[in-house]
This record gives structure tokens, sequence and C-alpha cells, in this order.
């Protein structure tokens, strides 16, 4: 039986179904302290409004996200490995089973 168009589709989200989820845990960053990520996060979630000194993405373009202000509840999405807040408090979610953070 040839398979459909749809039933890709669900077969890409059961596989993906982990990715921001917690699956692997997560990280709360609360200080100004720059976080780095050995295995990356894939989500941030805003517990507060926060502002990033830095946020490094390698799948993102645009702008830069400094000084920019992210609201309470907002969850965030990419291929993260390195935080560092100016102010706010956030939790990223690890990527990979690789949670060491330095």
């Amino acid at each position: 039986m040839a398979r459909n168009e749809m039933e890709r589709f669900l077969e890409n989200v059961s596989k993906n179904q982990d990715k921001g989820n917690g699956s692997h845990g997560a990280f709360f960053i609360n200080d100004t302290d720059s976080h780095t990520s050995a295995g990356g996060w894939n989500a941030i979630t805003f517990t507060e409004n926060t502002i990033f000194t830095t946020l490094t993405a390698s799948n993102w373009s645009g702008d830069s996200t400094a000084s920019e202000t992210f609201p309470e509840g907002l969850t965030i999405y990419g291929n993260f490995t390195v935080i560092d807040l100016a102010s706010g408090a956030c939790i990223a979610y690890f990527a990979t089973t690789n949670t060491t953070v330095t």
C-alpha cells in the first residue's frame, strides 16, 4: 500500500513530538551569568518579562534580540547554545540528552 501525504505527516509528528516538551529536562535561568549548553536547547519559556544580553541560535537570522523584551508566558523555539540574560527569568529545554551547562 502506498503511503499518502497525511501518513507521512503523522509519522513526522510522532518522531518529533518530544522536541520542546521537556523530555530531556530543562534548566531554570534567573541570573545574568552566561549559560552555554553542550547539547543545546530547543525551546525557551519565559517565566517573567525577560531581556537578553546574548542569545545565540544557529537557525535564527535577522536583527539582534539584545535589549528586546520577551513577555512572560511566551515560548520561543530554535537551536540555542548560549543564553545570557540582562534581566528576567526563563526555562530552557534541553534539545538532547547532553545536559551539560557551563
